[in-house]
């Protein structure tokens, strides 16, 4: 999910970013587009998703509140910074950490 950081414009700083692309690359994950813009969240698609992941509160919740009140209370924030409170190699291990706790978390249900 896309969240809007320029509500004034069109609501998106632009595509992947490079220490992003660097990250994942590091990492062995192909981009096969670096120019890949983040996709919106369409109203209608909340509905089919169980669980709704965003990285730092403080940053998206009053995004996320403005441009779909009421819509996410189940919302669960990662405190990982994208506004320049992260360096990116770090910010990239708490991600990936997230993921495998996420993941570990879904087998655990699904057993």
């Amino acid at each position: 999910m896309a969240l809007l950081t320029d509500l004034e414009n069109t609501g998106n700083e632009g595509p992947i970013c490079a220490d992003a692309i660097a990250q994942l690359t590091a990492n062995g994950i192909p981009i096969h587009s670096p120019s890949r813009m983040p996709k919106p969240l369409i109203h209608q698609e909340i509905l089919n998703f169980s669980r709704f992941i965003s990285m730092s509160k403080a940053e998206h919740k009053p995004m996320v509140d403005q441009k779909w009140p009421g819509t996410f209370p189940y919302m669960e924030y990662w405190e990982i910074g994208d506004i320049g409170t992260d360096a990116p190699e770090d910010a990239f291990l708490k991600i990936c950490q997230g993921v495998e706790q996420l993941i570990h978390e879904l087998l655990q249900e699904n057993c």
